[in-house]
């Protein structure tokens, strides 16, 4: 199955009426269309409630008189306001939410970083159905069938307990998702095609043989480590030393 790529979601955003059929029968593409809608309605709400002081709109006003054309000046002066209303909460946006939904693209440096966290705070949500059921071989079935991937799952016990799994995207290709409840927090773990190197992870450790990456977005630690053919990331707001641990368990090796 074929979800849709981030950009189709977006584009259904804009144009409803161009929905593919796939949307119609998915619930995974559906949940991840209302999540979409639900963040653009806050950021309008924000839009609108936003009033800049009347200095900063007088600023720009002069400045669309200096450098825009005679039509533009017919404009509502209200008009303006809002113009400027939209600039301001713009740059808060860009300061303080550096993960606001799929449309905005994060930076380079932390790419791979934000994907990871933004599928993580996905499996959080109230609405996110998680598939299969709390035990390892129902979550290694549905990966297989869905996905027709066979990776290693975590033995559970000793505080951890498995909550489901679904099918996510990272870098516009779908790939698997499992949750797993901990004494500690909850914890996503992502399967990945790609390379570790390839997430671009400053942090390094060394244990039982396997060089572990680590790195920060968002409040949320994330590790990584890659075996079997496949890399592993943990995605938590729990230190990192307990996320190396959690896939340490899943790789069957001994903790340090």
């Amino acid at each position: 199955m074929t979800h849709l790529s981030n950009e189709q979601i977006e584009q259904v955003l804009q144009m409803p009426e161009m929905a593919p059929e796939h949307l119609q029968s998915c619930p995974l593409c559906q949940g991840r269309l209302a999540e979409a809608e639900a963040m653009r309605s806050r950021l309008r709400r924000a839009f609108g409630a936003l009033q800049p002081d009347d200095l900063l709109a007088e600023q720009v006003r002069a400045g669309l008189r200096r450098h825009q054309p005679r039509w533009w000046h017919r404009i509502a002066r209200g008009s303006v306001v809002r113009v400027a209303a939209m600039l301001v909460l713009g740059v808060v946006l860009l300061v303080a939410v550096p993960v606001a939904g799929p449309w905005l693209q994060p930076t380079t440096a932390h790419g791979a970083h934000a994907e990871l966290v933004q599928i993580h705070q996905a499996n959080l949500l109230p609405h996110m159905e998680l598939h299969a059921g709390s035990s390892p071989e129902d979550v290694a079935s549905y990966f297989k069938r869905e996905l027709g991937l066979e990776p290693a799952m975590p033995q559970l016990g000793v505080g951890m307990a498995l909550r489901g799994c679904c099918v996510a995207y990272f870098r516009d290709r779908p790939v698997g998702s499992y949750v797993v409840e901990s004494d500690r927090g909850v914890i996503s773990v992502i399967v990945l095609p790609d390379s570790v190197d390839s997430l671009e992870m400053s942090g390094t450790v060394n244990r039982g043989g396997r060089t572990y990456r680590t790195g920060t977005f968002a409040r949320s630690h994330v590790a990584a480590v890659e075996a079997n053919g496949y890399t592993y990331a943990a995605v938590g707001e729990v230190e990192a030393e307990w996320l190396i641990e959690l896939l340490e368990t899943a790789l069957n090796v001994e903790p340090a």
